[in-house]
C-alpha cells in the first residue's frame, strides 16, 4: 500500500454466500485501472457455505479474506474490515454491486478534492436489473427522521448530473476517509444490519463532517439479495434500528417527540398489524429495542461529548435536508 502524498485504497466487501454476486463485483474493482500498489481488497466473509472463500483463494489471490465461523452481520464485517484495511480511503462495497469503468477514480478523485471536513463520497447508484432506473443518490431524510434512499425507482434522468451535497451515504457503495472511523467510530455491532449507515453518518454530521454524490461515478446495484432471504428479520432490525438512532444521536427534544410519535402509531395499528401478520414483528422490534436502550443511552454520551454542533445547530441542519413527513 502506497503511503505519503499518495494515500491507498482499501475496498472492504462484506459477503455471506454471495460467490455468484462476489465474482463480477471484485471483477469490476480490478479493472478499475489502480496498480497493486495503490488498492487493496478485503473480503469478510460471514460464515459461507458456497464455496466462496475456496473460490476467492483460487480466482482472487491477491484477496485478504476474512472468514469468520458465523454471520457477523453487516456492520460486524464493516468494522472487521476496516480495521485490517491500511488505505486511508475506505471503499465500503456490497457484493452485489459492480463499478463501471473508472468510477472508483472518480470517487477517490472527488473525496482528495472535497475539503477537509468531506467525509465521504458516493456514485449513482443503478439498478443492475434495469440501469436506466435510479437505486440511490444517497440517504434523504422526512422532518419525521424516515430515512430513504433518494430516488431510488425513479428514472436516471431525474437524478443530478453534478456534485451535489447529501444528508449521507448510502453504504452500498461509498468512499468514507479513514480519519471519520478514527474520529466517530466503526458501524453499531449491535444493529447486525439496517440503518447503519444512518447512525453512522449522523454521528459524523455532529462532530462536522459532509457528504457529496458524485453521479459520474456510476455503479450497478441487485439489492439486497442476502437480506431478502429473511424478510422479517430484517423488518425487525429496521423498525428496532430506526428506534436505538433515535435514542442515541438525535438531539434530545426530536428523540423524545419521535419515540412517542412511533410508539403512538404503532399502538393505534394493531389491528392492522394483526390482520396482515405483522403485530409479532412490532413487538420484537419494540422488546429489541428496550433491551439495547441502556446501552445506546451509554453510548449517546459518547457521541454528545465528541461534537462540534450544538443540539440547535443540529435541528436546523436536519430541517434543511427533510423532505416530506
Amino acid at each position: 500500500m502506497v503511503r505519503g502524498d499518495e494515500k491507498g485504497v482499501s475496498v472492504v466487501i462484506p459477503n455471506l454466500n454471495g460467490w455468484h454476486f462476489l465474482k463480477p463485483c471484485l471483477d469490476s474493482v480490478f479493472a478499475q485501472g489502480f496498480s497493486e500498489g495503490e488498492l487493496e481488497v478485503v473480503v469478510v466473509d460471514n460464515g459461507s457455505a458456497d464455496g466462496s472463500v475456496e473460490n476467492l483463494a483460487r480466482e482472487f489471490p491477491r484477496v485478504i479474506v476474512i472468514h469468520n465461523a458465523e454471520n457477523l452481520g453487516f456492520a460486524g464485517a464493516i468494522n472487521q474490515g476496516v480495521e485490517a484495511a491500511s488505505g486511508e480511503w475506505i471503499l465500503l462495497l456490497n457484493n452485489d454491486a459492480v463499478l463501471t469503468p473508472g468510477a472508483l477514480r472518480i470517487l477517490v478523485d472527488g473525496l482528495k478534492s472535497g475539503g477537509e471536513r468531506l467525509a465521504g463520497v458516493q456514485p449513482l447508484l443503478l439498478r443492475a436489473s434495469d440501469p436506466q432506473t435510479v437505486d440511490s443518490t444517497g440517504i434523504a431524510l422526512s422532518s419525521r427522521f424516515r430515512a430513504r434512499d433518494d430516488l431510488m425507482g425513479q428514472p436516471r434522468t431525474l437524478a443530478p448530473r453534478e456534485s451535489v451535497e447529501i444528508w449521507g451515504t448510502c453504504f452500498a457503495c461509498a468512499l468514507i476517509r479513514r480519519a471519520v472511523f478514527d474520529e466517530c467510530g466503526g458501524l453499531d455491532e449491535d444493529f447486525f444490519a439496517e440503518w447503519d449507515d444512518v447512525d453512522f453518518c449522523l454521528r459524523a454530521r455532529w462532530n462536522g463532517w459532509t457528504f457529496r454524490l458524485l453521479p459520474q461515478s456510476e455503479v450497478l446495484h441487485h439489492r439486497s439479495p442476502t437480506t431478502q432471504r429473511e424478510p422479517s428479520a430484517k423488518r425487525i432490525r429496521f423498525r428496532r434500528n430506526r428506534l436505538l438512532t433515535y435514542a442515541k444521536a438525535l438531539p434530545a427534544s426530536s428523540a423524545l417527540l419521535l419515540t412517542l410519535y412511533r410508539l403512538q402509531r404503532d399502538l393505534l395499528m394493531i389491528v392492522h398489524y394483526a390482520r396482515n401478520g405483522e403485530l409479532g414483528d412490532v413487538c420484537r422490534s419494540w422488546g429489541g429495542y428496550m433491551k439495547l436502550l441502556p446501552r445506546m443511552l451509554r453510548r449517546r454520551g459518547q457521541v454528545m461529548r465528541g461534537r462540534r454542533l450544538s443540539a440547535r445547530d443540529m435541528r436546523a441542519q436536519l430541517r434543511s435536508f427533510a423532505r416530506g413527513s
